[in-house]
């Protein structure tokens, strides 16, 4: 009841007051006079277009948090959903466009996840496993099932490999378990892969514009449960190592750009003492 009427309360302000008493309630910590500063001087810096920030993974929750903690937000870019490995992040800057086809089944395909995976010749780390269509549908019965979260993922896609950079996508690919208000009534894989390649593509060229723009950009990149590695069936990309974005980002934009890691900026006070240094 209380939710409900605090809701109701917020949406009867203007959309700016809005937004900035919802970032309140997520981060008290952010009224403090010099994070309440550093907040307004950072933002200003971001609508103005001369700070970009970039999430680049490891998992979905590093733009929710990141952004929780910096109290901004963003339109979505292309690392907001999945699981983004450092390689994998330095072959898309690289690249700069994705290119996800149905009906040629190289380029991508359908997984089962597995959490805290170890074995006898490897460390602690994710493992995901190429499969079928067929496969997870026959696999994934219910919603309740205990084990839902191997063959779907929280909002009920698949999860979608990119065989040839090694992401994996979620909350891209409906199966019929979702909600229509993100599935759209569209659960049907080919029709899905093509909006993913729609809008993956907006979202790189809508950080290509941010980035060209601005005079600095931080890569912020994050994983927080010690796991070492991404496993692909039978191949490992390093989840410690950061050197492959920084020489991509280095290459495609000299040194305005800075990559750093999510557990470095705790508010916005400390990444305004970056961009003073700078």
């Amino acid at each position: 009841m209380v939710f409900k009427l605090k809701r109701t309360l917020i949406k009867k302000l203007p959309l700016e007051a809005q937004e900035f008493l919802r970032i309140f309630i997520k981060n008290p910590s952010l009224l403090y006079p010099r994070q309440l500063l550093s907040l307004y001087k950072l933002r200003r810096l971001i609508t103005s277009g001369q700070v970009a920030i970039v999430p680049i993974g490891f998992r979905c929750w590093t733009k929710i948090r990141l952004y929780r903690k910096l109290g901004i937000s963003q339109a979505s870019l292309p690392f907001d959903n999945g699981f983004f490995p450092p390689d994998a992040v330095a072959q898309v800057l690289g690249a700069q466009h994705i290119s996800l086809n149905f009906n040629d089944k190289l380029p991508q395909t359908v997984c089962i996840k597995n959490e805290s995976f170890t074995d006898t010749n490897t460390d602690y780390g994710i493992k995901f496993e190429k499969s079928t269509y067929d496969k997870i549908n026959y696999l994934a019965k219910s919603k309740e099932q205990e084990d839902i979260n191997r063959y779907l993922d929280s909002t009920f896609a698949y999860y979608t490999l990119n065989t040839k950079y090694g992401y994996v996508l979620a909350h891209y690919n409906w199966h019929e378990f979702a909600n229509v208000k993100h599935s759209k009534n569209h659960t049907e894989p080919e029709q899905n892969i093509k909006e993913i390649n729609m809008i993956l593509s907006r979202r790189i060229e809508r950080m290509l514009r941010m980035c060209e723009k601005a005079k600095i950009i931080f890569f912020v990149y994050e994983e927080t449960q010690g796991y070492n590695y991404m496993a692909i069936d039978e191949k490992y990309s390093d989840l410690k190592n950061l050197e492959p974005i920084k020489a991509a980002v280095k290459d495609r934009f000299n040194s305005k750009s800075i990559v750093i890691e999510s557990s470095d900026i705790r508010s916005p006070r400390d990444i305004m003492k970056i961009i003073k240094k700078r």
